[in-house]
């Protein structure tokens, strides 16, 4: 299976002034493997865009015809989870990945080719592949701590107003959940509403 082939829901921003950039960027993507490639070709055009939509990653041809370039990578790369690829001249080529490099920017000179650039985005493509696993799984334990902080709860109020004890208020709570087919979260809300309503 090609890398290619796992990543066919992301989405991808292009920021550049230079056609020729943009191209050869887009050149290097697989065609319809990618939810979306949208390209913008200045900076500030480029962060509404970002405002207006989730992406995977941004590439960032720089300079741009408004700004350098490379402070809004900074800025992207701070305050969002995608990942940053900046292409940038190779006579600052050094300075700028010293600046970038420890905000988790990549950086690649210029002038480039397609194979280069391909290898860049497949590290992007692959690096975006974690923090989306990674972002599942710290959702799934707040879903789950969030699950035990209301059975919790609703034990609490079955100790209290039915004077069971903890390990019967948790297995009452399971057993209703068994037997009407149901979460347990759903039994632990529906105790609590109870109480609520009283």
């Amino acid at each position: 299976m090609s890398i290619w082939e796992s990543f066919e829901n992301y989405s991808i921003l292009i920021i550049s002034g230079s056609e020729q950039y943009t191209s050869l960027i887009k050149s290097s993507l697989p065609e319809g493997r990618f939810l979306a490639i949208d390209q913008k070709k200045n900076a500030s055009s480029g962060q509404r865009s970002v405002l207006e939509r989730d992406y995977d990653f941004v590439v960032i041809n720089t300079p741009l015809p408004d700004e350098n370039g490379i402070e809004l990578a900074l800025d992207l790369a701070s305050k969002n989870c995608f990942g940053v690829l900046v292409l940038t001249p190779v006579e600052i080529y050094e300075d700028v990945k010293e600046y970038l490099i420890n905000e988790g920017v990549l950086v690649e000179r210029k002038p480039t080719d397609k194979v280069h650039l391909m290898q860049m985005l497949r590290l992007l493509l692959g690096i975006q592949k974690k923090v989306r696993r990674a972002k599942t799984e710290v959702e799934e334990m707040r879903r789950k701590l969030e699950e035990n902080r209301i059975v919790t709860r609703a034990k609490f109020i079955l100790v209290e107003d039915r004077k069971m004890t903890e390990d019967e208020a948790h297995r009452y709570i399971g057993k209703l959940a068994m037997d009407h087919g149901i979460s347990r979260r759903r039994v632990a809300e529906d105790i609590i509403e109870s109480r609520d309503d009283l």
